[in-house]
């Protein structure tokens, strides 16, 4: 657990020294890569975040896929569990836990991603690693989620500085089935059967 903390730490601080202008440029490269991707054109339902402190931005990415009819839906945490709702406006978003944009449920009869249906994850993380391994925060909520949805697609969502040689995995942890940087989008080969 150690290790984990170590480099989690360690991480932080390298993303966090990222300009927010180059920030910037390279989420937009990030966005772009999005739309142009066949899981775009593939899936009608999208689960996307509210970037915090230095992670990548998505918003131009939300912008255009809300404008072409997507259905978009942003997570809001509840004790220790989370749960995504479908948002039609950023203005149905507002400051919840950890100061992050939440879908706001009180004002707005948003509908939640119940069903365990297919659609398109857009998962942020600390770091990760070429095999599609993933180093949150250290809470577990997208552990605990993922682990409940088994029919989504995972895409990882990190700049090019975020890519490590190995991830330290623990049974609980949740590989990604892609990982997108705005230099890369690293496809692991899952080995199946006899492979």
């Amino acid at each position: 657990m150690d290790q984990k903390q170590e480099l989690r730490k360690r991480m932080k601080e390298k993303r966090d020294r990222i300009s927010p202008q180059e920030r910037r440029q390279k989420s937009a490269k990030i966005c772009e890569r999005l739309l142009a991707a066949p899981e775009y054109a593939r899936f009608q339902k999208i689960l996307v975040y509210a970037a915090i402190r230095s992670e990548v931005e998505l918003q131009l990415f939300c912008d255009q896929a809300l404008r072409d009819r997507k259905q978009i839906f942003f997570p809001k945490v509840c004790g220790k569990e989370m749960e995504f709702y479908r948002i039609e406006d950023p203005g149905q978003l507002k400051k919840g836990m950890f100061s992050v944009p939440e879908p706001d449920v009180k004002q707005y009869p948003l509908s939640s991603f119940a069903e365990n249906g297919e659609a398109w994850i857009l998962v942020p993380g600390v770091a990760f690693d070429e095999k599609g391994m993933r180093l949150g925060y250290g809470g577990g909520f997208y552990d605990r989620y993922l682990k409940q949805k088994e029919n989504l697609h995972r895409t990882g969502i990190a700049f090019g500085e975020q890519i490590v040689k190995r991830i330290p995995t623990e049974i609980h942890d949740h590989p990604m089935d892609d990982v997108i940087t705005e230099q890369q989008w690293y496809r692991p080969k899952r080995t199946t059967g006899g492979e």
